[in-house]
């Protein structure tokens, strides 16, 4: 009976010390979008890509009240103007290229949760930009821009003109 009751408060002690305040607690990655989901409609409009780069899919309003992830095929050039990137890097081609998939202009990065930092890399420019954890990011794509990495768990919205 002594050992049962020394395994009870041993255990219990290991729990407390591992719920102490203070202490890292691992985050589980964002779960890509599937086919025929529902999406928030904070997300209207985004277009995101599977794993796999074989399917894109855009958040669409489907009848008078849900949103669903649907499959659809990337726009034309100038490319896209609103994206959802949930953790990978995507690698785009900008306006710099024959297909460009993002169109050149201001845009601005949003976490999509207290814990995600998002992250770009502009090749042409040599230059790499990140906001600090949680915080917005904003920055240009160049008109001749060719290549492009967008990376965290973030909405990307095209502003201005």
């Amino acid at each position: 009976m002594n050992r049962i009751a020394a395994m009870t408060t041993t255990t219990l002690a290991t729990a407390a010390i591992a719920l102490l305040p203070g202490q890292p607690v691992a985050k589980a990655e964002p779960v890509a979008p599937q086919a025929d989901t529902e999406c928030s409609p904070s997300l209207a409009g985004a277009l995101t890509w599977l794993p796999d780069k074989q399917l894109n899919l855009v958040c669409s309003k489907e009848g008078d009240s849900s949103y669903r992830w649907t499959a659809t095929t990337f726009p034309d050039p100038p490319g896209a103007s609103r994206l959802l990137t949930y953790g990978p890097k995507v690698t785009m081609t900008g306006a710099g290229t024959q297909k460009s998939m993002i169109v050149s202009g201001d845009w601005v990065a949003l976490p999509q949760d207290s814990d995600s930092q998002c992250i770009v890399d502009q090749f042409d420019s040599a230059t790499a930009q990140a906001a600090p954890t949680g915080k917005p990011l904003s920055f240009r794509v160049p008109a001749n821009m060719t290549f492009i990495d967008l990376k965290g768990y973030c909405l990307w919205t095209r502003v201005g003109p």
